[in-house]
């Protein structure tokens, strides 16, 4: 029988009191994951470049699409934009948040085990009309949590951890230059 294993962790709070961004929309693009991710295995390194899997635990759902789903729930509970739409709607929305996950696994070392989650993301604004203007941020976000309990579910709960890390950071970013994008479109 196999185990599967989710992300779980509830919405960071919201970034801000004032919210310039209230009719503003935004919309996340299918993220992408590493080769090395591309797949529904819990991975872990257990030296130095060896890597394995949980024979009898999956994640539910692939990294990426896990990671994608989760920001789009925290992005929705933090209650800046008039509305966040999932891929299927990208190409409606103002500002455009596209992501990869370069890094999903547990690292093993003789004494302390981690999870590392690395993602990367870029903030398009899509009312600008030439492409280095429309790059609001590309930026690294990367978290690594101690294992408490070894094995598949030690790991789950370790990565929703940094997971919530991860995404309590791009939550402020995303506020900080959308509202900053509306402010110089109302300038100019």
């Amino acid at each position: 029988m196999v185990r599967q294993w989710s992300l779980e962790y509830d919405p960071p709070a919201k970034p801000g009191d004032v919210n310039p961004l209230a009719d503003q929309t935004i919309s996340l693009k299918r993220f992408t994951a590493s080769m090395d991710f591309i797949t529904d295995d819990m991975v872990y390194r257990p030296d130095d470049y060896e890597r394995g899997v949980y024979p009898y635990n999956r994640w539910r759902v692939r990294p990426a699409e896990m990671v994608g789903d989760m920001l789009l729930r925290d992005i929705k509970a933090a209650d800046m934009f008039k509305a966040a739409f999932g891929p299927e709607r990208a190409d409606d929305a103002r500002f455009v948040l596209e992501g990869g996950v370069s890094r999903f696994l547990e690292v093993d070392a003789k004494e302390n085990w981690q999870a590392e989650l690395e993602l990367s993301l870029t903030l398009l604004d899509r009312q600008e009309k030439h492409l280095p203007q429309r790059i609001l941020f590309q930026k690294q976000y990367e978290a690594m949590i101690p294992i408490k309990e070894k094995g598949a579910a030690g790991l789950a709960k370790a990565m929703s951890l940094a997971m919530s890390r991860i995404s309590e950071k791009v939550l402020v970013d995303l506020k900080l230059a959308c509202e900053k994008a509306v402010l110089k479109k109302q300038e100019d």
